[in-house]
Parts: structure tokens; sequence; C-alpha cells
């Protein structure tokens, strides 16, 4: 029995109870093909029942064709020329599943497509989609969209997010060498107090030494000397307990439909509302752009300021390093200044996020989730499209998305399946990696 032959009562009834649930009432049509059957059935539960046999089929159903090659996470080369291990995804099923299309950003994704047809037909006759209607312009209607290149003054989450991560891998690097100029020079008879000082705070930090992500830095780091309230010390101590926080996501666009439903929700409900001219729709695209901007700005508060303790701290250690003619590969020291020849990794900066407290920032992500989930159920109950049928593998993939980034570390390139930037151009987009259910290692 196929996936796609029609099925009777009778096999139908016998192919539910094979799986081990319970069985399903009579069928309104006599055959029907298995995935529409599966559908239905799975709409007959509470929702997270629903969502859990409904996510089953989407990416499951595939399982049956012969997969392509398989992405992999890059690799980076060990300070000591080493060779690192290849971290792969290790998900369930996936390797035998065939990917679904592909929604990488082209010249008509699924969701751009969708908008720029609904916009050609709202549009007077013969009216060019360009400026903030074009779904290639950053401040428009392709804001946020995945493997669009933003302006190089606005990373996007993503790559923040990747090159914090980049900061703790050359962190480890660094302290290495540290520690090595320090067991093999003397260093504490060449250099200030205050160097030896911040030297031995890292020292005790151990950061990524015992592990990486949640256990990046050492729990039981504390001092009572002179030297605990200044310097270093006092990164470390912020970078040590605002580490998870920093990498929780609440509001993150990292595929094409957290991109795309939202912002052809807003331009359905104004279209359906009343009649609309170009102007209009303007200004609506920036009011989104705007909204949307401003939750991400403030979901990812923490991300920027761990991120500029953890710049601070990396380049704390080249000083040291310099200091002791340790010659810093470029490979692993942070640049100072755009184009630096003597260093590769970017750092991250405070200005990249707003000035916000942490209680503002979760009501403003709190309300644009808010007006995003009731635009997109409006929008399906007018177009009579079921709720889970469209929003349940997206959110599968959002929320596979979420974890991935938040247990992310230096020795597993978790977002490497998500679209390539600066901080990580080897990645390869798969987006259907995080949909599985099971964590991406």
């Amino acid at each position: 029995m196929r996936r796609n032959d029609p099925l009777s009562t009778g096999q139908w009834e016998d192919f539910v109870e094979g799986l081990g649930f319970e069985a399903p009432p009579p069928l309104a049509v006599v055959a029907k093909l298995r995935r529409e059957l599966w559908r239905e059935y799975a709409a007959m539960f509470a929702d997270d029942r629903a969502k859990e046999l409904y996510t089953n089929i989407v990416v499951f159903e595939p399982m049956r064709r012969d997969p392509p090659a398989s992405p992999q996470c890059p690799a980076y080369p060990r300070v000591d020329g080493r060779r690192r291990a290849v971290q792969r995804g290790t998900v369930q099923a996936v390797s035998r599943a065939a990917p679904p299309a592909s929604d990488e950003a082209g010249p008509l994704p699924p969701f751009a497509g969708v908008i720029q047809r609904f916009l050609e037909e709202r549009l007077p006759s013969g009216c060019p989609q360009t400026g903030v209607l074009s779904g290639l312009e950053w401040d428009g209607v392709g804001f946020l969209r995945p493997g669009l290149v933003p302006p190089a003054l606005e990373p996007t989450t993503l790559e923040i997010h990747r090159r914090v991560i980049a900061l703790e891998r050359v962190g480890v690097d660094l302290m290495q060498l540290l520690f090595s100029a320090f067991a093999s020079r003397g260093a504490r008879h060449f250099l200030d107090p205050d160097d030896v000082a911040d030297a031995e705070a890292a020292f005790e930090f151990q950061g990524g030494v015992a592990g990486d992500g949640p256990r990046y830095w050492a729990a039981d780091a504390d001092r009572a000397d002179s030297h605990a309230s200044a310097g270093l010390y006092r990164s470390l101590c912020y970078l040590r307990a605002n580490r998870a926080a920093a990498f929780r996501r609440r509001y993150v666009v990292a595929d094409d439909g957290a991109w795309g439903l939202p912002v052809f929700a807003r331009l359905h409900t104004l279209c359906c509302a009343r009649p609309v001219d170009r102007a209009t729709l303007e200004r609506a695209v920036e009011q989104l752009v705007a909204d949307r901007r401003g939750a991400v700005l403030a979901d990812r508060i923490g991300l920027v300021r761990y991120g500029a303790h953890m710049t601070h701290y990396c380049m704390r250690l080249q000083v040291i390093l310099r200091q002791l003619a340790v010659r810093v590969p470029p490979s692993i020291a942070v640049e100072r200044f755009p184009a630096d020849p003597e260093g590769c990794v970017a750092g991250v900066l405070v200005e990249q996020t707003r000035p916000l407290s942490d209680e503002e920032a979760d009501l403003i992500v709190r309300d644009r989730l808010d007006v995003e989930r009731v635009e997109i159920g409006a929008t399906l109950a007018t177009m009579g499209i079921p709720y889970r049928d469209a929003l349940v593998y997206v959110h599968v993939v959002t929320q596979g998305v979420q974890l991935a980034m938040g247990t992310d570390g230096h020795r597993h390139h978790k977002t490497c399946f998500l679209h390539a930037s600066p901080a990580l151009p080897a990645a390869q987009y798969a987006a259907y990696m995080y949909a599985t259910g099971v964590p991406v290692e």
C-alpha cells in the first residue's frame, strides 16, 4: 500500500489500528489518499495531539524517496593546527527523508511568490512592485526574508548569534595560548598587576575548557580578593550569569514561513477591510517593518549585551598576549575595526540593539507575537484554511530553531542548517532539519 494510493474504509481502519492509535470514525468519502485521511484524523484531537500527529505526516511522508546528499555542519581549524571533528546533525529519520521544496531566498520562493501574486491582483494594472513593495528590499516586504542580505550596519539576529558563538570559540583558543605563555615564560614577572589579575580571572572561569553551550563557564568561579570587583572579573561574572538568557530566543525569523506568513496576513487583513491603493499598502508595509524591527531588536537585547562583554573578554586576552610577544593568528583574533588585517572575527557592539529594560523588551516581543497570532488566525479563517494546516509546520520549525539556538555552542554550530551569513558562510540551508522534534547536535 503506497502513500498516494486511495484507501477504502476498511483499509484505513486497519492502517490506523496497526499504528496503535484508536479507531477512526466512519469516513464521509469512500476513497481518499492516505495523506488526506491522516490530516482529517489529526484534526479530531486537541491542539497538542493534533500538532503531533499532523507533524509526523508532514515530516515523514516523503521518507520513501531517495535522499539527496545530507547537509553537514562546517568544521573550523584548531589553533594548534589539528583538525577538528566534523559535527553532524543527528536527527532521527531525516537521513532517509528528502527535504521539502526549497524555501531558500531566490527568484520566487514560496511565500515571496504568494505575496507577489497577491499584490499583483490588488494593485492597479501595470503598477510595478518596487520600493517597499518589493520582496528584494530589506526595508520593505523583504525585511527579515531568509537569505536576503541586510545592510552592513544591520546584522540579523542569526548573524549576531553566530558572531557570539565564534567569539566563544576563539575565546577558548586565546585562553589556551595565554595559559601556555604563563606556564612557559614566567609571565607574572613581565606584566602589570592588572594584567596578571585579568589573566588569572580568565583561568578561573575556564571559558569553554570543560564544555560548550550552557557549560561554557565554570560554575564555581568565585573570589574574594582585592581584584574581585574590578577589571575583567566583573565581565566574566556577567557572562556566566547571563549566558542562558542571552541565547533564549522568543522572536526569531529563520525560515520562509516565519517570514512570509505574518506579511501575507497583514496585507490580506488590510485589503479585505476596505479598498486600498498603492500608497496605503506602502504605509502598511512600512509600519509592519517598523513593528517587526522593534520586536527583533527587543528580543536580542540580552544576546547583544552578552556579545559585547564577550568581545571585550577576547580583546583583553589579545592585549595581554601581545604584551607577552605571543603572536595571535588572525583566524582567532577579534577585529578592532572593519577590515582589520590582524583580526578575522567580527565583534558585537551594543549599538546593534535598543537601550531598553528587560521588562520593556518583554512587553514589545509579547505584543508583537499577539498581534501576529490574531492577524494570521483571522486571515486563515477568512480564506477557509484550517488553522493547524497552515501553522503547525511553521511553528514546529520555529520551535526547533529556538531550541537549537538556545543550546548552541562552539563545538556544535547548531545553526548550520539555516541560511549562510558572514559569520558562518559554509552553512547549508535545510530548515526541515529543525522540524523533527529531535535536537540538532
